[in-house]
């Protein structure tokens, strides 16, 4: 058998958006093999922690690019990468 976990992201506005998290192949053919192993839920949860950080991430961005007393859009200085760090993992 084969299972997609997806999740559907929401914003403000009401627009949503489907993202694959992890997909996985589990063979019924035994019963240790029912369910999520452990590294099978390190998996998922390290796919998930990297889709909320980078959408919470951009969309922060995008609502704080204007200034809050003239609202004319920030000068961007530079690209780069972030460094994020989550009790889980460090995220760029």
């Amino acid at each position: 058998m084969q299972f997609t976990l997806q999740v559907v992201v929401e914003n403000e506005q009401g627009e949503t958006h489907t993202k694959d998290v992890i997909t996985l192949e589990k063979h019924s053919n035994s019963l240790n093999n029912i369910g999520l192993s452990l590294s099978d839920s390190k998996s998922l949860l390290k796919n998930l922690q990297v889709i909320m950080v980078k959408d919470q991430a951009e969309y922060f961005t995008e609502a704080h690019i204007a200034c809050p007393r003239c609202h004319h859009d920030r000068r961007v200085k530079g690209h780069h990468d972030i460094q994020y760090r989550t009790l889980f993992a460090e995220h760029q």
